[in-house]
């Protein structure tokens, strides 16, 4: 199953964000630090974005259904739209993409960097990120939280139900 979820917008470029207060541009250097926000979050199978920036997501999910142990994921993706300020061009963020049980507790986690795009990219498209998750290993059944933060803060979370096929709950 296929959808096309949205077109992306595009904004033109305009000269006047090359002056932003915030941001030495010949430098390269932040003059005032905040990290990236998060517009949304999804689990996806996978997805693409093709040249007119129609975004085509293959089955979003929320709950994995397993038919036997031991609970290992199929590879999926974590899709992310970011809200970046032009202040934030060509910046490094540091991202973690963590798996938490229902208590909170870290079960697995993922590590990686993002560069937020340079000005005449940023005015041209809307960043979407996608973070492959594989093999990962869930140690029973239950409610687990997909969450990404950006510099070490919490950004988004998502929902993830893991239970065996047929049998809902706990075996």
């Amino acid at each position: 199953m296929c959808y096309t979820f949205f077109k992306l917008v595009r904004r033109k470029p305009s000269s006047s964000v090359m002056f932003l207060a915030g941001r030495d541009l010949s430098s390269g250097h932040h003059l005032s630090r905040r990290a990236m926000d998060v517009k949304w979050m999804m689990l996806a199978n996978d997805s693409l974005i093709d040249r007119e920036g129609r975004l085509t997501v293959w089955k979003v999910f929320n709950e994995l259904a397993f038919a036997r142990r031991p609970l290992v994921a199929a590879p999926f993706f974590v899709l992310v739209r970011y809200a970046l300020e032009p202040t934030e061009a060509t910046t490094v963020f540091n991202i973690t993409v963590g798996l938490r049980d229902d208590q909170g507790a870290l079960v697995e986690e993922v590590s990686t960097t993002h560069t937020a795009p340079d000005l005449a990219t940023w005015a041209s498209k809307t960043p979407i990120q996608r973070y492959r998750m594989r093999g990962l290993r869930f140690p029973d059944v239950g409610e687990y939280r997909i969450r990404l933060d950006v510099e070490g803060k919490t950004r988004a979370e998502e929902r993830l139900l893991v239970r065996i096929r047929g049998g809902g709950g706990r075996e």
